[in-house]
């Protein structure tokens, strides 16, 4: 899954660079940057559902969970097809876990746009920053994700998301009795508002 996610991020990170370079030859008006309004920001509302696995001595079985999560955003436009965004917020699907996460939106019709983005997940329950707390635990957790995006309106969006952990949510140790908490897959439907 891993391969997969970054294989996405490298292939939208190249179509990105190509589009910039069609962008330069083209002197259509789809290309030209806007003037007005090159900064949005809204709020985000999403339904999750996250997948783990669990593993001990003995057995091995997997989780489903669902939340919620709430944000704010700030969105950059780099001209009519690209544009940035910055998001934070929380989810509450395995305890309340803030996030941040940054990511790139490309419109491809006219009211569709995919992105992908990286971001970090904080692991409120872990006791250190980037090392493994005796529980296995850490409480920056990277992830991977790419979305679709419906605009329904000027202010409504509504939002797919795929977000894959990089990071195991805790390893096993003789602390926590050889527990392992396996990476978190969460599926989310959403939408945004624009203030």
């Amino acid at each position: 899954m891993k391969q997969l996610l970054i294989t996405l991020l490298f292939l939208s990170v190249t179509h990105a660079l190509w589009s910039q370079e069609t962008e330069r030859k083209s002197t259509s008006i789809l290309f030209d940057p806007p003037v007005e309004n090159r900064w949005e920001l809204g709020a985000t509302a999403r339904t999750l559902l996250s997948y783990q696995t669990y593993q001990n001595t003995r057995y091995k079985y997997d989780d489903k969970f669902l939340g919620l999560g709430l944000g704010i955003y700030a969105d950059y436009k780099v001209n009519n097809v690209w544009s940035l965004r910055w998001e934070a917020g929380v989810d509450a699907n395995l305890g309340l876990t803030p996030y941040l996460s940054f990511q790139t939106h490309h419109r491809f019709a006219n009211r569709w746009r995919i992105y992908a983005g990286a971001g970090t997940l904080f692991n409120t329950n872990a006791q250190t920053l980037v090392q493994r707390d005796r529980y296995g635990r850490v409480i920056v957790n990277p992830y991977l994700q790419f979305g679709l995006q419906y605009d329904l309106s000027k202010r409504w969006r509504i939002d797919l998301r795929y977000q894959q952990n990089l990071f195991d949510y805790q390893r096993a140790t003789f602390s926590n009795n050889l527990h392992k908490e396996g990476e978190v897959g969460t599926l989310s439907l959403g939408t945004s508002f624009r203030f």
